[in-house]
């Protein structure tokens, strides 16, 4: 359906497209829980006794005030994982009939033993119907963060302790390590390791998407007097997807929730660009990190003409002439949104970049984009695996997870090398040691 958009610039696949735009099917989603936050006036009260265990996880200071989020260890990240796993539960219970619509259940209703249990049983159910993925750690997750909410906040007594142990014990020897790659992107990685042309378009990806989307936005006045809006729109989005891979493959390999919401000025500047020295510094505090530790990255130089075309080009059509006229905000993120207090859309900053990776012939996501710069620093040498943890900012447990496998493919290679030496040494002329003598 691109592609038909965009046959007056592709004249030689005319022939091959078909003459009208394909249907496209209906996205399959899983009904959210109907007892999220805001949705039932009988949820209330359980999101109220979730809000106690937040504040209570964050804790207050020397005069009784609670500390902020920013300024704790259990982040706002850390409170929507447990959001999302009492939403998990609370939907899997729900649809098959087992939470009362006429009361109001509490937190403890849902986060005692017995129930956790179920939620688990329900989630595996699905997984042996193929509905969810098998190798997924979702199960586990939920069950270790609603297990903490009730020793942490509800309270058990000693038979509960106990009964829950055993039930965190079953369901972590039936799912799979979290540390380890799950096995679509370990496929994914290993096919990006056989394949020298994604190598290559990986490397040349932010000069890449420049071209193509330079070549659109030469035609910007005559497509906007044609209301060819989605070519617009495309070339966008490829300058958006420049930049985001400019940061990630030649400053730092940071996660997509912290690329998302840079700066580029104000008093909470994180991207500096130095104008004298040409240089640029990525700069973001702990506590704006999932790991709790500072990133501070110098860019390639080759990264600063990418960023500042988007700064030139990209970002001021974003803002003053949006294809589609959403009215964003010049605010302080180098990826601005609608409002001056946030950046853009999680989705909408996924879907930019997707439409990048497609235009430079590869397939993965913003995270399999931290896992390639491991395998890239890995490839150049083998040892660095504690830089690998610095530069991805992971414990060397979960690098040494993720990257086991390139040991046994470099294992493979040796093997190899060892057994043509030794097999051409067979073929050469030996004298005897039974000869006679003259």
């Amino acid at each position: 359906n691109d592609l038909i958009d965009l046959r007056a610039n592709r004249s030689r696949l005319v022939e091959y497209l078909p003459a009208e735009k394909l249907p496209q099917p209906d996205r399959a989603v899983r009904p959210a829980s109907q007892w999220r936050r805001g949705y039932l006036p009988q949820a209330n009260h359980l999101w109220e006794d979730f809000d106690s265990f937040v504040l209570k996880k964050r804790g207050y200071d020397a005069f009784g005030v609670p500390i902020l989020a920013e300024e704790s260890s259990f982040s706002t990240r850390s409170e929507d994982t447990y959001a999302n796993a009492l939403n998990l539960a609370t939907g899997l219970l729900d649809r098959v009939g087992e939470i009362d619509h006429s009361k109001s259940p509490r937190l403890a209703d849902i986060c005692n033993p017995e129930t956790i249990a179920r939620a688990a049983n329900l989630w595996q159910t699905r997984a042996l119907k193929g509905e969810v993925r098998a190798n997924a750690t979702t199960r586990k997750n939920m069950v270790a963060r609603l297990s903490h909410i009730a020793e942490f906040h509800v309270g058990l007594s000693k038979k509960q302790r106990k009964l829950l142990t055993k039930i965190k014990t079953q369901v972590r020897k039936t799912s799979p390590k979290s540390n380890a790659m799950s096995p679509p992107r370990l496929a994914w990685i290993k096919a990006f390791d056989k394949s020298p042309a994604q190598q290559r378009a990986v490397h040349a990806m932010p000069e890449t998407l420049q071209r193509e989307a330079d070549a659109i936005l030469v035609n910007w006045p005559n497509l906007k007097k044609k209301k060819r809006h989605k070519e617009r729109m495309r070339a966008l989005s490829l300058g958006i997807a420049a930049v985001q891979s400019a940061i990630l493959f030649r400053g730092s390999a940071v996660r997509a929730t912290n690329l998302r919401c840079v700066p580029f000025r104000g008093s909470g500047i994180q991207l500096n660009m130095e104008a004298e020295s040409g240089d640029i510094e990525l700069s973001i505090p702990a506590a704006l990190v999932k790991n709790r530790v500072d990133i501070d990255a110098e860019f390639d130089p080759d990264a600063r003409p990418i960023i500042e075309w988007y700064l030139s080009e990209i970002r001021p059509r974003l803002i003053e002439d949006h294809p589609y006229g959403c009215k964003l905000v010049d605010s302080d993120f180098l990826f601005p949104s609608m409002h001056a207090d946030r950046p853009m859309e999680e989705t909408t900053f996924a879907s930019h970049y997707a439409v990048g990776v497609e235009a430079a012939g590869l397939s993965m996501t913003l995270h399999q984009a931290r896992q390639i710069t491991g395998y890239l620093i890995l490839s150049a040498d083998p040892s660095a695996i504690g830089l690998v943890a610095a530069v991805l900012n992971n414990s060397i447990e979960v690098c040494e997870a993720h990257y086991a496998w390139m040991d046994g493919v470099k294992a493979g290679r040796e093997a190899r090398r060892l057994l043509q030496q030794a097999r051409a040494q067979s073929k050469q002329h030996r004298v005897g040691t039974q000869t006679r003598a003259a």
